[in-house]
């Protein structure tokens, strides 16, 4: 509720989102997630986030640390813009040990489509994981990126 009263005021006075994508490097910060969230619900219209959103990717240091990687995903992939950072970075966490986070890398690189070729290695493999929906997502993704050698690689 608090979020969505800040994006709203955020919307109707165009605040810059400068403030918002600077919390976004303290992944230790009570409000990193009230962050994220706005930079989520801003979308396309907040790729300067992305830099801050990468470096959230390889967070290490906290308990929330899935959380956070999964939250940064799913950012990117609203944002999906810059795919020549985005689509490496997101490519590294298919293979995290933790399920939401191989299905949060998958569902942002879906958003990202055919320019998310340079995963194809990586999501090829992402047909054996044990979580359906990622093997299912990837199965989509490899056929919008490339119908005839999904086909030929036996993508279903």
């Amino acid at each position: 509720h608090h979020t969505s009263v800040r994006f709203a005021l955020l919307s109707v006075r165009q605040d810059p989102l400068a403030p918002y994508i600077e919390k976004l490097k303290d992944t230790s910060s009570r409000d990193w997630y009230e962050n994220v969230q706005i930079i989520k619900l801003v979308g396309a219209n907040a790729g300067a986030a992305i830099p801050n959103l990468i470096a959230a990717l390889a967070t290490t240091n906290n308990l929330n640390n899935s959380l956070i990687q999964a939250h940064a995903c799913e950012a990117l992939g609203l944002i999906h813009s810059r795919p020549e950072v985005c689509v490496p970075a997101l490519t590294s966490l298919l293979k995290a040990t933790d399920a939401d986070v191989r299905a949060a890398a998958v569902w942002a690189l879906t958003r990202f489509g055919s320019e998310a070729k340079p995963a194809w290695d990586e999501l090829s493999e992402c047909l054996k994981d044990g979580h359906r929906w990622t093997r299912e997502a990837a199965a989509r993704l490899l056929k919008q990126i490339n119908p005839g050698a999904a086909a030929k690689a036996g993508v279903q």
